[in-house]
Parts: C-alpha cells; sequence; structure tokens
C-alpha cells in the first residue's frame, strides 16, 4: 500500500526503500553468520529486518500523504469492492501453477532446480521493467499516453541489449551458479525470451489498468 501511495507521489521513494531492504538483508544476514550461527531461521530474520527497513523508510517518505482523517464511507466502499483487486490475482496464481504441478508429473524436484538456475539469469531481464513503473500512476493521474511511449523507448534500450546478454552468456552464468547447470543453456534462451515479451506484456496491462476510469464509477 505504501509503495502504491509513493509511486504516485515520488517514484524513486519505492526504489529507495528497495536498496534499503536488501542492504539491510545482507547485513544482518553477514551478522547472524559471523557472530551466531547460520540456519535458515537466519535468512527469514534477515528477510524480516529488511522489510521492516523498507516499512519505515516508506512510512517516512509518505508521511505527508498519509496524514489525514479515517472515514468510514471509504471503509464501506473498500469492503464491498474488494472482489475488484482479487480479480486480476486468480491470473497470478495460474501463473505459477507449474511450479506445483511439474513435481507431481515427473516426482522430481530436480527439474525445478534447473529451472530456478535458469530463471535466475533470464530474470535480469524482467529487471527492466522497473524502468517503467512509474507509467501506472502518471497515466492515473492525467492520461497522457506520451509517458507510455517514452518509457516504452527506453525499456526497448534496456530490454534488447541484457535479453542478448543473457543468452549470449546463458552458459557462463549458469557454470557460474553450479556447473551441474550448464545443460540448460537452451532453457535460458527460450526463457528470456519468454521474459522479454512477458515484460512487455506487463507494461501495456499497467497502461491499461492506468487510462481504465471504471473505478470512478460509485456504483
Amino acid at each position: 500500500v505504501l509503495s502504491a501511495i509513493n509511486l504516485g507521489w515520488k517514484p524513486q521513494g519505492v526504489s529507495y526503500g528497495f536498496v534499503l531492504s536488501e542492504i539491510t538483508k545482507i547485513a544482518a544476514a553477514l551478522f547472524f553468520v559471523l557472530f551466531l550461527v547460520a540456519c535458515v531461521m537466519v535468512i527469514i530474520i534477515a528477510f524480516f529486518l529488511g522489510n521492516l527497513a523498507s516499512l519505515i523508510f516508506q512510512i517516512f517518505y509518505a508521511r505527508n500523504q498519509i496524514k489525514n482523517k479515517i472515514k468510514i464511507k471509504y471503509i464501506k466502499k473498500w469492503i464491498k469492492l474488494s472482489w475488484i483487486p482479487l480479480y486480476p490475482e486468480i491470473s497470478e496464481k495460474i501463473f505459477i501453477l507449474d511450479v506445483i504441478v511439474f513435481p507431481m508429473i515427473v516426482h522430481s524436484v530436480n527439474g525445478l532446480a534447473f529451472f530456478a538456475a535458469a530463471m535466475t539469469i533470464a530474470g535480469l531481464v524482467g529487471q527492466t521493467r522497473l524502468i517503467t513503473r512509474a507509467i501506472y500512476p502518471k497515466l492515473l493521474q492525467d492520461g497522457k499516453s506520451n509517458y507510455l511511449q517514452e518509457n516504452i523507448t527506453h525499456l526497448f534500450y534496456f530490454a534488447i541489449p541484457i535479453t542478448a546478454l543473457s543468452i549470449t552468456f546463458a552458459k557462463s552464468g549458469l557454470f557460474a551458479l553450479n556447473p551441474i547447470y550448464a545443460s540448460a543453456v537452451f532453457v535460458v534462451m527460450f526463457l528470456s525470451l519468454r521474459m522479454f515479451f512477458h515484460t512487455i506484456n506487463q507494461v501495456f496491462s499497467a497502461s491499461i489498468e492506468g487510462i481504465e476510469k471504471v473505478d470512478k464509477n460509485i456504483n
């Protein structure tokens, strides 16, 4: 919620919070491993502290925007229309069902390990979408299409070369993770192309959500 507020106010605040979160996670994990003990609980605590740091920062960043009185009519409207934001989440859940279905079919999780390694390399392409994260709040604000045109151009400046790099250095990247994963080089190639088109799809989806005005009708 705070990220959504800051995206509409000062989008850079979300990225600052993310950087602070990642630095806190690494620092906390190193502290626990070096001075206490290395275990799964350490990772969980590090993630908790990282998210907490980001939360505190985002509250501070959005402090001028969240100072307001609580109005019962808004709460009633939120409850009444709560099914609307839940609806698009259905497709997201279906999108990740493959990690459940695949092991059930082959009775093994080895394939998931190779997939996760390949996705680590190909996932770099998806990071280029961060440059367009302000499209939705800006379109929501005034609906000017020039925001989309400029961001799509900037997106291609980064997405095309990073996709090419992910494919070119697929084998080297997998080998760096673990030599056993090097055989998944063709998986990385296909996943990189998939991430490229998926990233563009996400940008256009966010744009459609930004220019849609149906939620202005209280009925």
